[in-house]
């Protein structure tokens, strides 16, 4: 951030975009992009405060200009994908119509993908603030929240962010995102929380904007009036750590009344609590004006302790001036850890006034039980090997020197520790990812939890429930103790120990040298190795199998034979390497043209290679890779495994069980008349029942289903899904999302009035199609005829709407004589328009 000149009015000291500038400058943004159309940007409204801080302003554009208001925003030069981005800032004392955003954005905006993770404060309102997530999918379509989830992201502060200054982070994976406000985490977003379960990130930049809404967006942040004032939100600080997750936030800390002088070298001054406990102490007294300070006495040593005086209010943000020499020491506040070195290029966020904790708890050098409240507590364990329970509420504990064992159990719970601190441990009955410089995470209980480490070391243990363990960087150790759990090292030498139950593996691609100590083959365990496409090969070594991903990757099955392996140990993209296929099984391979290909009773790998090919394996659990060309495949056998990569052609699965199908296939046939069901991938899939009553899910991508005969529930996805329910009482669901799915019926008989008539849920009148083309809808005349639409009134040839409490149901004639001959429910809706059908 820029220095303020010494100018009486400060100038902007910001590089404009297109100058020359420094890999940490800041830029004014003046760009088109994200412009109301009664808006513009304006480096006039970016200015640097005396105190150093930036200033955003929201005003009357001058007489002549092209857009009546003008607002600004500032952007990083520093870009990265994966971190935490950080800002300190005040909001301003905003306005209906007003937007205050601190965000990433995609670094390149006209050519990458849409990534975003935003904070805003939306209209007149300060003491919440609207948290957001933009991405794109594969397709390129625009992906936010599910509704459900952005509900969760308007977040009530419990402060007004214009009354002072205030942190907030949010740390992005690859797999999800965290937001902190103040250090306290307030929400986790994953691709379960996105439209079509999506997670597509790329590099962002850092942004802080303040700017007026069109009248288009009103219903999001109220109609923009002018308020007769401008708008001016400040920053202090702001950073960018790739590749380093979670707060560092660390709140000042007060002296607190009553709390020993741990410097006191009298043994009773520190008297623990009953149990040898440091017990909760009472919050300090309100504030109040400080008096004048008396003449010091003269030092004396080791004086006895006395009570710390009431804090006086904190002062506005500002860089602290030097302190001034006293005349002699005066009572020592309570200890605090030193902040942080921060790479902001401005005052950094630890020296800003925030929110005083409800409660203070210090330990001392020995080793301390510090026990917390049920308020959100601040506990500081000093020196020693500390056990710090924050108890009820989200509290923030400091173990510092020694090796400490922290206990979680609130969301909001914090565990600060420096490098060089000890080895610490975080025992947690809720899902928990370590902080940096936490060793260790043991998980409680027997709920289903995740654990999750850091980039360091890390040994990770799970419960009795079923857990996803995942040790990120370093060289980890992960137990998954009881259940059904799945275990990732990440990268580093990860060494792993499923527990009873059975468990997965699961590495990709710069995974390492990894052990899997328990690895149970007959209990039908599995390796997750789809992360790789390719392999060398499986040896057998002394004590055990090696499994050879690449020249640098590869994983240890202590104790496991080689010949107890069998292909359904495994799970994989690409092909199965000639020592997973034992006999009874046969290794058939096609050539360039179009084969059919058929397998024996045993466990086949076949092979189409180029061709429009027919797999069919028959017996057993069989490996069928296509290859290129248009390939069709048969499966009868749960154990059957489908390989497609990408740009291979369009291909297709026959199935007479259900089924969900492998990446890059494009269609799925249910075969015979078993109630089976039928389950898409990511992509755009034909999926087609049989004559039995199936679920077919299409999940992402633009989806076809068809029902065919038997009562069937159809449950698109996101994306803009054709659902054809067929002939039964079939049951579809468009999916909660914007995009347009269309329902299409094509004969009468296909939704019957009364109890046979079909049901469509989730619905979306003015995006959403119910299309009625297929059906004539004159029986007396040639032809295909399409009907008419006379509202809520019955007509002959017609299509008219008749409300059934909270559901409408559409009716049409086919017949002449104003009689219902077709009929369907359309569930949870107040209207429907004539441009919501298709005739």
């Amino acid at each position: 951030m820029p220095t303020s000149p010494s100018a009486p009015v400060p100038a902007v000291h910001l590089y404009q975009l297109g100058q020359t500038y420094t890999p940490d400058s800041w830029l004014i943004s003046d760009w088109a992009a994200g412009q109301t159309n009664n808006m513009s940007w304006s480096d006039e409204n970016v200015r640097v405060a005396a105190d150093g801080s930036i200033e955003l302003v929201l005003n009357r554009a001058p007489a002549g200009s092209t857009r009546p208001w003008q607002g600004g925003e500032i952007q990083s030069r520093e870009v990265a994908t994966t971190g935490t981005w950080s800002w300190t800032a005040k909001a301003p004392e905003m306005a209906p119509g007003a937007v205050f955003g601190l965000f990433t954005y995609k670094a390149d905006w006209k050519n990458q993908p849409w990534v975003e993770f935003d904070f805003e404060f939306v209209g007149a309102d300060t003491t919440k603030v609207h948290l957001a997530v933009h991405m794109e999918d594969a397709a390129g379509r625009h992906i936010i929240l599910k509704p459900e989830a952005s509900r969760r992201g308007i977040i009530d502060l419990g402060f007004d962010a214009a009354k002072g200054y205030h942190t907030y982070e949010v740390s992005v994976t690859r797999q999800d995102a965290t937001f902190y406000i103040d250090g306290k985490q307030v929400a986790r977003f994953t691709a379960a929380d996105m439209q079509g379960d999506v997670w597509n990130i790329g590099p962002m930049n850092s942004f802080v904007d303040l700017w007026s809404v069109a009248p288009g967006q009103e219903s999001w942040a109220g109609r923009w009036v002018d308020p007769g004032r401008p708008l001016v939100g400040s920053i202090s600080a702001v950073d960018i750590r790739p590749n380093q997750y979670g707060s560092t936030y660390v709140p000042p800390v007060e002296p607190v009344t009553g709390m020993p002088d741990t410097g006191s070298d009298d043994p009773d001054a520190d008297a623990p609590a009953p149990g040898g406990s440091v017990g909760a102490t009472p919050p300090a007294p309100a504030p109040a004006p400080a008096p004048a300070p008396a003449p010091a006495p003269a030092p004396a040593p080791a004086p006895a302790p006395a009570p710390a005086p009431a804090p006086a209010p904190a002062p506005a943000p500002a860089p602290a001036p030097a302190p001034a020499p006293a005349p002699a020491p005066a009572p020592a506040p309570a200890p605090a850890p030193a902040p942080a070195p921060s790479p902001a290029p401005a005052p950094v966020a630890e020296s800003l006034p925030g929110p005083a904790p409800q409660s203070s708890i210090i330990g001392k050098a020995g080793n301390d039980t510090l026990t917390g409240s049920a308020r959100n507590d601040t506990i500081f364990g000093l020196g020693g090997n500390d056990v710090i329970d924050g108890k009820g509420g989200a509290d923030t504990m400091y173990g510092m020197a020694g090796n400490d064992t922290y206990h979680v159990d609130n969301a909001g719970d914090r565990t600060i520790e420096r490098a060089g601190e000890g080895y610490d441990t975080v025992r947690s009955s809720i899902s928990w990812t370590l902080s940096s410089h936490i060793e260790a995470l043991v998980l409680l209980g027997s709920a289903n939890l995740n654990g999750t480490g850091n980039a360091a070391d890390n040994h990770v243990v799970g419960n009795g429930g079923a857990n996803l363990l995942r040790g990120l960087g370093g060289s980890d150790r992960l137990e998954g103790g009881l259940g059904n759990d799945t275990l990732v090292g990440g990268t580093g030498n990860d060494r792993l120990t499923g527990g009873s139950g059975r468990d997965t593996f699961r590495f990709a691609r710069g995974d390492g040298q990894d052990v899997i100590t328990d690895f149970a083959p007959g209990a039908r365990e599995m390796i997750d190795i789809r992360g790789y496409k390719t392999y060398l090969e499986l040896r057998s070594e002394a004590g055990g199998t090696r499994v050879v991903l690449s020249p640098t990757d590869s994983i240890f099955l202590q104790g496991v034979p080689l010949a107890s392996l069998t292909v359904q140990n495994f799970l994989f993209d690409g092909m199965a390497p000639k020592s997973l296929v034992a006999a009874p099984g046969a290794r058939i391979t096609g050539d360039a043209a179009g084969n059919t290909l058929t397998g024996t009773s045993g466990n086949d790998t076949l092979s189409g290679l180029d061709g429009n090919d027919t797999l069919d394996g028959r017996g057993g659990a069989d490996i069928m890779h296509g290859g290129r060309g248009n390939d069709i495949y048969h499966v009868d056998h749960s154990g059957d495994r489908t390989v497609e990569l990408a740009g291979e052609g369009y291909d297709s699965v026959h199935s007479t069980i259900s089924l969900t199908l492998a990446n890059h296939v494009e269609q799925l046939v249910l075969k015979g008349s078993a109630n089976v069901n039928g389950t898409g991938n990511a992509g755009h899939n034909h999926i087609i029942g049989n004559g039995g009553a199936n679920v077919l899910r299409g999940e992402a991508g633009n989806d076809v289903l068809e029902g065919r005969a038997g009562n069937d529930v159809l449950m698109g996805g996101s994306g803009r899904d054709v659902m054809i329910g067929g002939a039964g009482r079939d049951v579809m669901h468009g999916g909660r999302d914007m995009d347009c799915d269309t329902f299409v019926f094509n004969q009468t008989s296909e939704s019957a009035p009364g109890a046979q008539r079909d049901v469509i849920h989730d619905f979306v009148s003015g995006t959403d199609r119910i299309d009625l083309r297929g059906i004539d809808a004159n029986i007396h005349a040639g032809g295909n005829q399409g009907f008419g639409y006379s509202g809520g009134v019955a007509a002959a040839y017609s299509v008219w709407t008749v409300k059934s409490g909270s559901d409408i149901l559409v009716r049409a004639d086919v017949t002449g004589d104003k009689v219902v001959d077709f009929e369907v429910l359309v569930s949870d809706i107040s209207s429907l328009a004539h441009a919501d059908f298709l005739f």
